[in-house]
């Protein structure tokens, strides 16, 4: 874990990481001294810029690191990463100078104004140079809430637009502004010079898009919250409104001219989704904030509301959207956030936000109180949702919150937020540093960037021996490179070998190097002290 930042405040807002396990931050900053390498924008340019930063896989260095802006302010709200290692980012701009190449649209949407527009930009492997760089936007306020990339470099985002000229398409969902404020989803090609698609999605109150996941097929699933008795639903889990607004949940077929499905969810009071993930058989995955006593549960891990001004709510929703396969609250007595949701290769949930709640739900923690007023958490369901594997506070004295969550092929998990670092009563920094690429906070908020590897406890497997002091087995979880040392219990009984059972095996968990780790048993055929080499294997 690290700080990210200078002497100004400094967020972060969305994280990704690669096929290499490299990592890529997105947020703005106020500094003028942050941190940059190789930057395609080496100075801030206007009073707050957005920043792009890719670190090495071990988080020992930056790649790149770069500021995007113009004269006026930036935020960048969401990134995304390609195969090939290219960085999309979408967020908001209210600088007419924004940098563009090879736009959709080259211009701001309403000049000076100091309404912003959203942009989407594409940016190479090493960060040297943009590979499009657009403004997305009509006389009004827009703003890119997150964005996804499909396997041929296609970028899809969502967002809310008050425009009533935002860009549309022929044959889309819907081609005009019901209300002062509605959602928008949109394709973009794949070297950004036309709209794949351009829509509308909304009813005639206030309706925002939050969080856009794609499926094998290309099939773009949103989640936001709506205020709107018509919101446009099909085949509905929920057909109505139940609140001042609720979360809404919507899959439009792969060319944008038609919903699959479309539902509210939510209760009495309030409510609204804030992240989504699709799983590889199409499953949908959902989270956001509650107000409502009454929201929608099914095999709940918490069936009731924290009595807080609101929790967190987690939904799993067949790929049809025609069901819940559970729903729970997550929350204690104060007050929680959810920030974003990502799903593993074993379909466990994992999602962060923040808390205000000194009994937020804890599973096998890493941290198991809460430090400041507000801390980061970070929370593992398992697949069926009936129970929490893993779920740890996160932070300092400070105020600490988690804003992103990304999972890697190896079920490493990557977290981004802000942290407060130091205060009056607390002046030196206490968030939770290791490995840092910058072990000391810039200013009075920094970004942090944090990696947890999964937790791997009571393995029992049962092996033969392949020849003096070598056995191998199979993990039923794969354990991650960069893992510290750390002990775990195993029980490994030999076949063929009377009497001869090890218990208590001590594994001492180094830098991984084509998947072994190299073992000390504590007693066995080769005596106390035998080396093993045991592959780890398994998802």
């Amino acid at each position: 874990s690290t700080f990210l930042g200078g002497a100004g405040n400094d967020n972060a807002y969305g994280i990704a990481v690669d096929n290499t396990g490299q990592v890529y931050v997105a947020g703005e900053t106020s500094s003028l001294d942050f941190p940059t390498n190789n930057p395609l924008q080496a100075t801030r340019a206007g009073l707050g810029d957005a920043y792009i930063a890719k670190l090495a896989a071990d988080g020992s260095a930056l790649i790149y690191a770069t500021y995007l802006g113009g004269s006026g302010g930036e935020t960048a709200l969401s990134i995304a990463v390609d195969g090939t290692g290219h960085a999309y980012v979408t967020g908001e701009t209210g600088s007419p100078d924004f940098p563009t190449k090879n736009a959709v649209q080259p211009i701001h949407g309403n000049g000076n104004s100091p309404f912003a527009d959203a942009f989407v930009v594409k940016l190479a492997p090493d960060g040297s140079n943009l590979a499009y760089a657009t403004f997305l936007g009509g006389l009004g306020h827009d703003v890119g809430g997150d964005i996804a990339v499909d396997a041929t470099g296609q970028a899809y985002l969502t967002g809310w637009t008050s425009s009533p000229d935002f860009p549309t398409t022929l044959n889309t969902f819907q081609s005009t502004r019901l209300d002062d404020n509605n959602a928008f989803v949109v394709k973009l090609t794949q070297d950004g010079s036309a709209l794949a698609y351009a829509t509308y999605l909304g009813g005639s109150s206030l309706d925002v898009g939050n969080g856009i996941a794609l499926d094998g097929r290309g099939q773009a699933t949103v989640i936001g919250s709506t205020a709107s008795t018509d919101f446009p639903t099909k085949n509905p889990l929920q057909p109505v409104l139940l609140g001042s607004s609720d979360a809404f949940v919507a899959q439009l077929t792969v060319d944008g001219s038609a919903l699959t499905f479309s539902t509210y969810l939510g209760g009495s009071i309030s409510d609204g989704g804030v992240g989504i993930a699709v799983d590889g058989s199409g499953q949908v995955y959902t989270t956001g904030y509650t107000s409502s006593p009454d929201f929608p549960t099914k095999n709940p891990i918490q069936p009731s509301y924290g009595n807080g001004r609101g929790d967190v709510f987690v939904a799993k929703l067949a790929s049809d959207g025609s069901a819940l396969s559970f729903a729970t609250f997550l929350g204690g007595t104060g007050f929680e956030e959810a920030a974003n949701i990502t799903v593993d290769g074993e379909g466990h949930a994992w999602i962060t936000g923040s808390t205000f709640s000194p009994d937020f739900p804890t599973a096998n923690p890493l941290q198991p109180a809460l430090h400041g007023n507000v801390d980061v958490f970070i929370t593992e369901f398992l697949t069926d949702g009936s129970a929490l594997k893993f779920s740890t506070f996160l932070g300092g004295t400070g105020g600490d919150g988690g804003n992103d969550i990304a999972v890697d092929s190896e079920g490493q998990i990557y977290i981004t937020g802000s942290t407060g670092g130091a205060s009056t009563t607390h002046p030196t920094p206490t968030f939770p540093i290791k490995f840092a690429l910058q072990p000391t906070l810039g200013g009075l908020q920094d970004a942090f960037i944090a990696k947890i590897n999964p937790q791997v406890n009571n393995l029992n497997n049962k092996f033969a021996p392949l020849g003096s002091g070598q056995v191998s087995t199979a993990f039923s979880r794969t354990p991650c490179g960069g893992a510290t040392v750390g002990t775990f219990t195993v029980t490994a009984t030999f076949t063929n070998i009377s009497a001869d059972t090890l218990s208590n095996l001590v594994i001492q968990v180094n830098k991984l190097t084509g998947g072994n780790v190299l073992c000390n048993a504590d007693g066995g055929p080769d005596g106390a002290g035998a080396l093993f080499t045991i592959p780890l294997l398994g998802s």
